[in-house]
């Protein structure tokens, strides 16, 4: 029996007994584009709101559909509440307290507030000038909540001095303190002073909360602590707590639950915030109406608009026992374009080799990770703060997985088909492929073809259009009759949609009439990316996400000493330290043990340190899982930071600047997604603007770069507010002390 008809769009070759399949691409990848547009209302005395947008906008004569949205409700204050809380005021009953580092206050808030103003008592004769610094921390002294400073250029104070806050959020009922730290040279806390001033109560009743002193290593109650507070007061304006208006969120008639943040810049009290992605195009304009269960005074709702452009990329595919690969073309136009910059999509479990740019050179310094578009997820591939890209055609090419891992012979018994492992001449069968994913799930859909060839190459047996029913490939009855002679049979299975593959070999021996006929499968199923012997395992479904557990990655070389520190996420205070007590403990290890074994991991509960030890350096991974894919990074990365930067190791100095170019290593062999490289490149671009600021003196240059900042800082206020206010108020306080002492 032969059947020749080959599949729809799939082009077959023969290479030596087995089969090549090409074909094209028919997904949806696309280069994308965005853009944004900010809509803000006002309300005045009022319980709702509603904001009509518009579901596309033209940029550039380029049609951009809405993706999503973010909602943000602000303001919620009471506006005709403020009050003065005061802890200790009768400077008549003032006293000195044993000098130390810094004092601290305790007192209990006296309702969901912001403090506006903190009012302390200092009495002292100095000969040079200081500064204070004032802080709001939590009861245990351990999270810094706000902070302010106070420059003083007088010796001889006798009075109450004030600072006003930048932006805090106190909640009724909890316990905080305010801390007083004095400095007399930049950035050192390392004299001790007793200016601020204590009243000592004649009845303990009157005690507000428990006061502290730090003597440089330790916190302690001060003595007769019950009856002794600081003298210190404020004022502060009362909040509206948003979950008891009830404040909600109507998008096109679906109501959608906001979060409640206090936001860095807490001046304006709680914020009611939502991130909402449409599942798919709009074709009208959007509803968002926001609203409350009682009148609010004064209510700021900000919305952003993100909007989306799309062109839409070809490509092909080869299949063949060694491979599995797309080649995707992406059109590019040199289009003004918003954040981020424009990205090439590919399938989200499709594995990137390369991508060369329109003169078919590879591009090394791309980023690329996960993002979504419609409810759909891709991986994005972008070159974020590289050089502009050019006008052109840029080619990708990936490797997929392999969705056909195995294949069933069916008997026919009656009207039903039952697994066998073996068959017998005259038998009817058909042969039944699984068509599965990633997490072993079945795929529906898509075209394939069986094919079986005797073992002299020729092709017996080639059904083609076929189509997987619940993760089901299925050939038609084939009769094992007189056509089949003795020896080993090739099957062959292929399967696409268009956007995913699957490839399966599985041999055949059929014996002669007289013995038992039976098939003999050897799985050689072809698994043709990086991980490809876990494609369908359970242990590989368990490393899905691996780089969603990494933390920061340490390079050291042999005697301990860093030589480059990456964070993944949160950044380490002191790598240096890190450092030294990682490459202690490997050789602490080594020493008791007696083993010339090197250390590769380091266990304990949900943290992981990952080693590995090559010539000249040892690697270090902290992470929260211990998974083979990861030893298997860090393995290929100290290699090609060896390759990289041998030159450099050999004849070492200890000048670290020169592995800065390591990231690009980092981001090849540890890719992290599309929103933490956007957040990790404004960080980096913050730091560009401090060091820039640091040598400037002349004020016209300043007040240039500030405007500067000022434009960075409006287009990823929502990033800088969330992560870095930290290194933007150090920009801020940099620029203000250059200017005033020019």
């Amino acid at each position: 029996m032969i059947i020749q008809t080959l599949v729809a769009e799939v082009r077959l070759s023969s290479n030596g007994g087995t089969e090549t399949f090409t074909g094209d691409y028919s997904g949806d990848l696309s280069t994308v584009y965005f853009e944004q547009y900010s809509n803000s209302s006002t309300w005045i005395n009022a319980n709702s709101s509603t904001n009509i947008l518009p579901y596309n906008a033209s940029y550039y004569d380029k049609e951009y559909s809405v993706r999503s949205i973010d909602i943000t409700a602000e303001n919620l204050i009471n506006t005709s509440g403020v009050g003065t809380f005061t802890i200790a005021e009768n400077i008549s009953n003032q006293i000195s307290l044993t000098p130390s580092y810094s004092f601290a206050q305790e007192f209990i808030a006296p309702e969901l507030c912001r403090i506006d103003e903190i009012m302390i008592y200092v009495n002292f004769h100095l000969f040079r000038n200081c500064y204070y610094d004032i802080f709001i921390f939590d009861e245990f002294l351990q999270e810094e909540i706000d902070w302010a400073y106070k420059y003083e250029t007088r010796l001889i104070i006798d009075e109450w001095i004030s600072v006003n806050p930048k932006s805090n959020v106190l909640k009724g009922g909890e316990k905080y303190n305010i801390v007083l730290k004095m400095w007399f040279s930049p950035g050192a806390y390392n004299e001790t002073f007793d200016y601020w001033k204590a009243e000592q109560y004649s009845n303990s009743s009157l005690n507000k909360g428990i006061t502290r002193r730090f003597d440089g290593k330790n916190w302690f109650s001060i003595p007769d602590d019950d009856i002794t507070d600081m003298l210190c007061n404020f004022s502060y304006t009362k909040f509206i707590d948003p979950a008891d208006v009830d404040l909600k969120f109507i998008i096109n008639n679906k109501v959608v639950e906001p979060i409640y943040q206090i936001p860095p810049w807490a001046s304006m009290g709680y914020q009611a915030f939502i991130s909402y992605t449409f599942e798919t195009p709009l074709d009208q304009n959007i509803n968002v109406t926001v609203v409350t269960n009682q009148t609010i005074p004064n209510l700021e709702v900000w919305i952003e608009i993100y909007y989306i452009y799309l062109i839409n990329a070809t490509g092909s595919y080869v299949v063949d026992e060694n491979k599995m690969e797309w080649v995707i073309t992406y059109p590019y136009e040199d289009i003004p374009f918003g954040w981020p910059p424009p990205l090439f999509l590919f399938e989200s479990d499709w594995t990137l080799i390369q991508l060369n740019d329109p003169d078919d050179v590879e591009m090394t310094e791309i980023y690329f990770g996960p993002i979504t578009i419609y409810n759909k997820s891709y991986y994005g591939i972008t070159n974020f703060f590289g050089p502009p890209l050019e006008s052109g055609n840029y080619t990708g090419i990936f490797q997929s997985p392999n969705y056909c891992n195995s294949i069933f012979t069916k008997i026919k018994s009656g009207g039903n088909y039952i697994n066998k492992p073996t068959i017998q001449l005259g038998q009817t069968i058909q042969l039944e492929a699984e068509i599965t994913n990633l997490f072993n799930l079945p795929i529906s859909g898509g075209i394939g073809q069986i094919l079986l060839t005797s073992p002299t190459g020729e092709t017996i047996y080639n059904e083609t259009n076929l189509s997987s029913v619940n993760g089901s490939l299925s050939t038609s009855d084939i009769i094992i009759g007189s056509g089949f002679e003795s020896g080993n049979y090739k099957i062959q299975v292929f399967w696409t949609n268009g956007k995913e593959a699957g490839y399966y070999i599985a041999d055949i021996l059929v014996e002669a009439p007289v013995n038992i006929l039976f098939w003999v499968f050897i799985s050689i199923g072809i698994a043709l990316i990086s991980v490809a012997s876990a494609i369908v395992s359970r242990k590989y479904i368990r490393q899905r996400n691996w780089e969603k557990s990494l933390k920061n990655l340490f390079v050291l070389t042999k005697d301990g000493l860093s030589l480059y520190e990456y964070s993944f996420g949160i950044e380490i205070q002191d790598p240096a330290l890190i450092s030294a007590m990682i490459s202690a403990l490997t050789n602490f290890v080594r020493e008791a043990t007696g083993s010339n074994k090197f250390l590769r991991t380091v266990d304990q509960e949900d943290k992981k340190v990952i080693l590995y030890h090559g010539n000249k350096i040892t690697t270090a991974l902290l992470s929260e899982k211990d998974l083979p894919i990861i030893h298997k990074r860090v393995k290929r990365f100290t290699e090609a930071f060896e390759e990289k930067f041998g030159s450099i190791l050999k004849k070492w100095s200890g000048e670290v600047s020169a592995f800065k170019q390591a990231e690009v290593l980092v981001n090849k062999n540890f890719p992290i997604d599309v929103e933490d490289q956007i957040i990790r490149g404004v960080r980096g671009k913050l730091i560009e603007f401090r060091n820039r600021l640091e040598i400037m003196k002349n004020p016209r240059e300043i007040i240039s770069l500030m405007k500067e900042i000022t434009e960075f800082i409006s287009r990823y206020r929502s990033i800088v507010n969330e992560y870095y206010i930290d290194y933007y108020s150090e920009i801020i306080t940099i620029a203000e002390e250059k200017i005033s002492s020019s």
